[in-house]
Protein backbone atom coordinates (compact mmCIF):
# COMPACT_ATOMS: atom_id res chain seq x y z
CA UNK A 1 0.00 0.00 0.00
CA UNK A 2 1.50 3.19 -1.27
CA UNK A 3 2.11 5.88 1.47
CA UNK A 4 -0.77 8.31 1.96
CA UNK A 5 -3.41 6.52 0.14
CA UNK A 6 -6.45 5.82 1.85
CA UNK A 7 -7.94 2.40 1.50
CA UNK A 8 -11.48 3.65 3.16
CA UNK A 9 -14.04 2.86 0.21
CA UNK A 10 -15.89 5.62 1.41
CA UNK A 11 -14.11 8.53 1.59
CA UNK A 12 -14.89 9.10 -2.01
CA UNK A 13 -18.86 8.85 -1.54
CA UNK A 14 -20.36 12.25 -2.50
CA UNK A 15 -22.61 13.52 0.31
CA UNK A 16 -25.92 15.96 -1.60
CA UNK A 17 -27.35 18.51 0.46
CA UNK A 18 -30.74 17.79 1.91
CA UNK A 19 -32.48 20.12 -1.06
CA UNK A 20 -31.00 17.59 -3.58
CA UNK A 21 -31.94 14.31 -2.48
CA UNK A 22 -34.97 13.28 -3.24
CA UNK A 23 -35.20 11.15 -0.28
CA UNK A 24 -35.61 14.58 1.85
CA UNK A 25 -38.75 16.32 2.60
CA UNK A 26 -36.42 19.48 1.83
CA UNK A 27 -36.08 18.25 -1.87
CA UNK A 28 -38.70 19.92 -4.11
CA UNK A 29 -39.34 18.21 -8.02
CA UNK A 30 -39.08 20.42 -10.62
CA UNK A 31 -42.75 20.04 -11.35
CA UNK A 32 -43.82 20.86 -7.68
CA UNK A 33 -45.29 24.30 -8.44
CA UNK A 34 -47.58 26.62 -6.05
CA UNK A 35 -50.75 26.41 -8.12
CA UNK A 36 -50.82 22.65 -8.01
CA UNK A 37 -54.38 21.03 -5.92
CA UNK A 38 -53.36 18.19 -4.52
CA UNK A 39 -56.27 16.09 -4.45
CA UNK A 40 -59.64 16.39 -6.91
CA UNK A 41 -61.89 18.00 -4.15
CA UNK A 42 -61.63 20.70 -2.08
CA UNK A 43 -62.09 20.76 2.14
CA UNK A 44 -66.24 22.61 2.27
CA UNK A 45 -66.08 21.07 6.18
CA UNK A 46 -68.84 18.37 5.61
CA UNK A 47 -66.74 16.43 3.47
CA UNK A 48 -63.37 17.11 6.00
CA UNK A 49 -62.31 12.99 6.73
CA UNK A 50 -62.55 12.08 3.22
CA UNK A 51 -60.57 15.22 2.35
CA UNK A 52 -57.62 14.71 5.24
CA UNK A 53 -56.96 11.22 4.39
CA UNK A 54 -56.62 12.53 0.48
CA UNK A 55 -54.25 14.98 1.65
CA UNK A 56 -52.45 13.03 3.76
CA UNK A 57 -52.08 10.37 1.05
CA UNK A 58 -50.62 13.24 -1.47
CA UNK A 59 -48.04 14.28 1.29
CA UNK A 60 -46.83 11.04 1.97
CA UNK A 61 -46.40 10.75 -1.91
CA UNK A 62 -44.21 13.75 -2.02
CA UNK A 63 -42.50 13.44 1.52
CA UNK A 64 -44.33 16.62 2.77
CA UNK A 65 -46.22 14.60 5.82
CA UNK A 66 -43.62 16.00 8.24
CA UNK A 67 -44.71 19.78 7.37
CA UNK A 68 -48.11 19.04 8.67
CA UNK A 69 -47.77 16.45 11.16
CA UNK A 70 -45.53 18.88 13.49
CA UNK A 71 -42.41 16.36 13.53
CA UNK A 72 -40.38 18.80 10.82
CA UNK A 73 -40.29 22.09 13.00
CA UNK A 74 -39.01 25.61 11.75
CA UNK A 75 -35.27 25.56 12.51
CA UNK A 76 -33.98 28.67 13.83
CA UNK A 77 -33.19 31.48 11.56
CA UNK A 78 -29.24 30.72 11.67
CA UNK A 79 -29.83 27.70 10.94
CA UNK A 80 -28.84 26.31 7.20
CA UNK A 81 -32.02 24.86 6.77
CA UNK A 82 -34.09 27.49 7.83
CA UNK A 83 -34.38 28.91 3.96
CA UNK A 84 -35.48 25.26 2.96
CA UNK A 85 -37.42 24.97 5.39
CA UNK A 86 -39.41 27.77 4.95
CA UNK A 87 -39.42 27.43 1.01
CA UNK A 88 -41.16 23.84 1.85
CA UNK A 89 -43.30 24.93 4.14
CA UNK A 90 -44.85 27.51 1.74
CA UNK A 91 -45.33 25.22 -0.83
CA UNK A 92 -47.40 23.22 1.34
CA UNK A 93 -49.05 26.07 2.54
CA UNK A 94 -50.16 26.49 -0.92
CA UNK A 95 -51.16 23.10 -1.64
CA UNK A 96 -53.45 23.50 0.97
CA UNK A 97 -55.27 26.74 0.65
CA UNK A 98 -55.45 25.38 -3.43
CA UNK A 99 -57.39 22.44 -1.85
CA UNK A 100 -59.67 24.64 0.45
CA UNK A 101 -62.83 26.23 -0.43
CA UNK A 102 -62.78 29.99 -0.87
CA UNK A 103 -65.07 30.38 2.22
CA UNK A 104 -62.64 28.14 4.46
CA UNK A 105 -59.41 29.41 3.07
CA UNK A 106 -60.44 33.14 3.65
CA UNK A 107 -60.74 32.05 8.04
CA UNK A 108 -56.86 30.81 7.25
CA UNK A 109 -55.19 32.94 4.98
CA UNK A 110 -52.76 34.33 7.65
CA UNK A 111 -51.62 31.27 9.08
CA UNK A 112 -48.21 31.01 6.90
CA UNK A 113 -47.37 27.35 8.84
CA UNK A 114 -48.50 24.30 7.21
CA UNK A 115 -48.87 22.48 10.69
CA UNK A 116 -51.06 25.64 11.97
CA UNK A 117 -53.08 25.30 9.32
CA UNK A 118 -53.72 21.59 9.96
CA UNK A 119 -53.81 21.42 13.63
CA UNK A 120 -57.01 24.61 13.05
CA UNK A 121 -58.67 22.89 10.47
CA UNK A 122 -58.44 19.50 12.35
CA UNK A 123 -60.06 21.10 15.17
CA UNK A 124 -62.87 23.10 14.14
CA UNK A 125 -63.45 20.10 11.44
CA UNK A 126 -63.18 16.81 12.57
CA UNK A 127 -65.71 17.21 15.54
CA UNK A 128 -68.37 15.28 15.22
CA UNK A 129 -71.48 17.63 14.13
CA UNK A 130 -73.94 16.20 17.70
CA UNK A 131 -76.85 18.26 15.11
CA UNK A 132 -76.49 15.95 12.48
CA UNK A 133 -75.91 13.19 14.47
CA UNK A 134 -78.84 13.46 16.09
CA UNK A 135 -80.67 13.67 12.57
CA UNK A 136 -79.48 10.59 11.36
CA UNK A 137 -79.98 8.41 14.72
CA UNK A 138 -83.50 10.02 14.80
CA UNK A 139 -84.28 8.75 11.07
CA UNK A 140 -82.71 5.19 12.11
CA UNK A 141 -85.18 5.30 14.58
CA UNK A 142 -88.13 5.90 12.43
CA UNK A 143 -86.92 3.21 10.18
Amino acid sequence: MACGSNSNSNANVFQSSPIEDSSSPYYLHPNDNLSLQLVPHVLTGSNYIHWSRSINTALVAKNKISFINGTLRRPHDDDLLSHAWLRCNSMVVSWLRNSISPQICSSIMYLDDAHEIWSDLRLRFSQLDSARAYQLKQRIMSL
